[in-house]
């Protein structure tokens, strides 16, 4: 990613890579990376401004991200399946957290849509640093811009298909997960 032309940077990226613009590489994905500067702070690479909220984005371009085959279900995706079936019973969020496939786990994205609208205490220590800094996000009432889209739309009971689709192209099951940890905190609000 070092020498890739960067097409945005947001207010908290600009700053994290101000106060130090050392940086290590985290973690490489498809489209991008996350690193971790030299203060500590985590910087979230990638080709899609919809990945990220307007305070914290560092965009830059990079190759399209494969397209996962939707019709392969995986024992950890059904161990998914019933840690949210628990959490719904009981609103116990730990045994969510970490769990599951993905650069960020389900889980962990499924409890983010969740928490954007019933709060939630989490305790996040359980999960990788990069999921930790998302939740966090999450649990300030923080998202992206397609987060943000579908929230909007869902509270206003609009339309929220367009969301719906730009939140899908976001990870392998990211957009996904968080959609579906959303829709559930609006059954429970009901």
């Amino acid at each position: 990613m070092r020498g890739v032309d960067v097409i945005e940077i947001g207010s908290r990226a600009r700053a994290a890579l101000a106060r130090a613009p050392r940086y290590e590489v985290l973690m490489t994905f498809s489209r991008g990376e996350v690193w971790r500067t030299a203060a500590g702070d985590i910087v979230w690479v990638d080709d899609d401004p919809d990945a990220f909220s307007p305070m914290g984005v560092l965009v830059a371009r990079t190759a399209a991200p494969p397209l996962r085959d939707e019709t392969i279900r995986t024992l950890l995706d059904e161990a998914v399946d019933r840690a949210i079936d628990h959490f719904l019973a009981t609103l116990d969020p730990q045994p969510l957290v970490g769990l599951g496939p993905g650069l960020t786990p389900a889980g962990d994205d499924f409890l983010g849509g969740f928490v954007t609208i019933h709060p939630l205490a989490i305790d996040v220590s359980q999960t990788h640093e990069i999921s930790r800094a998302r939740l966090q996000m999450h649990l300030r009432g923080e998202g992206t811009r397609a987060e943000r889209r579908f929230i909007e739309a869902l509270r206003c009971g609009d339309d929220t298909s367009a969301a719906e689709r730009a939140l899908e192209r976001l990870g392998a099951t990211s957009g996904r997960d968080f959609i579906r940890g959303a829709r559930a905190a609006m059954e429970l609000a009901r």
